[in-house]
């Protein structure tokens, strides 16, 4: 799953129980085992925020282009089906404010790179504070085991 043999697995086992009190070991991989679980849990809930975030964005963007197509069908339509009669300011200046309102829409919710990985780098962030908190558990841990010296 990570990329470990079964040669760094008993490493790591061995390391466990020369850290950790044998009486321990099942309260620390509960507690291990939990943080993995919350940073898994986080990690899924902010993965499918962002898919259907990108969803919304992608399904705005279609729609507003597609209203934008059909409106410039329209009037080159209409342009070829009006060639004698008059031409209409009005319509070309209400064509060119909904124009104008549809960029405004397509920028607004245009999806922006720098926010995904800004994302990107909070999730390597937590991953990174987690495992230092674990060095950090490790340590202490280290530090309050009693070390059989008798005075």
């Amino acid at each position: 799953m990570f990329g470990v043999g079964w040669l760094e697995t008993v490493l790591i086992i061995v390391v466990i129980i020369l850290v950790v009190k044998p009486k321990d070991i099942p309260a620390f991989v509960h507690k291990v085992g939990k943080i993995f679980g919350k940073l898994k849990q986080s990690y899924d809930m902010l993965v499918d925020n962002l898919r259907n975030l990108e969803t919304k964005v992608k399904d705005e963007v279609e729609t507003y282009a597609s209203v934008d197509d059909e409106k410039k069908d329209d009037k080159k339509t209409s342009d070829n089906d009006d060639e004698d009669e008059d031409y209409d300011d009005d319509d070309d200046d209400d064509y060119e404010e909904e124009e104008k309102k549809a960029k405004k829409i397509k920028k607004a919710v245009k999806p922006k790179k720098k926010s995904v990985k800004t994302t990107k780098r909070t999730v390597k962030k937590i991953k990174k504070s987690a495992k230092q908190n674990k060095k950090k558990a490790v340590r202490l841990k280290k530090s309050t085991k009693p070390t059989g010296k008798k005075a």
